[in-house]
């Protein structure tokens, strides 16, 4: 599976799963052509070792369990909207992002 995927699977950020690839404790291979391939792909059984390692209440691994994406996004909150009006109010013009 791909290092998103994993990282869902984990509850993790992506940059965490590589740094578990490069110290060994996940399984995982390079994929692609040429002397530097680029793309990595995680072994799902590594995975279900890596987790019951590190299990702490004894649950077992859930392999059809559904994965949700995690939202980086922060929720608005009335100091945030009153700041922004604020700043509007000085000219100052902020742009939206995505």
């Amino acid at each position: 599976m791909t290092v998103a995927v994993a990282a869902r699977r984990l509850g993790c950020d992506p940059t965490t799963v590589r740094a578990l690839l490069v110290s060994r404790q996940l399984g995982g291979h390079r994929v692609g052509k040429g002397k530097n391939p680029r793309g990595i792909r995680v072994h799902l059984a590594s995975i279900h070792d890596y987790i019951a390692r590190h299990q702490i209440g004894g649950e077992p691994v859930n392999d059809n369990a559904q994965t949700q994406p995690i939202s980086r996004r922060r929720q608005r909150s009335t100091v945030h909207d009153a700041a922004m009006a604020e700043l509007l109010a000085m000219g100052i013009t902020v742009r939206k992002t995505p």
